[in-house]
């Protein structure tokens, strides 16, 4: 299920791929993850896995702490 952290997190990813001018696609395509659930996470819709953030943060070449801190933030 989702919460606000997880919307949190879904923006961080968002604002990481634009800045490297990069998509959905190219992020499930670097994961090995669907485009569907890339999305899903992206728009809050999913919880991501600590697989999910590794692999994302190593395609996007950004360190984990910060989406480690949105996720676990005491709301």
């Amino acid at each position: 299920m989702a919460n606000s952290n997880n919307s949190e997190l879904g923006l961080e990813i968002r604002k990481h791929l634009y800045r490297i001018g990069k998509s959905q696609k190219w992020l499930a395509e670097e994961t090995g993850f669907s485009t569907v659930h890339v999305s899903a996470v992206i728009n809050g819709r999913a919880k991501p896995s600590p697989e999910f953030l590794y692999k994302v943060c190593q395609a996007l070449n950004t360190d984990i702490e910060p989406f480690i801190k949105i996720m676990f933030k005491v709301i």
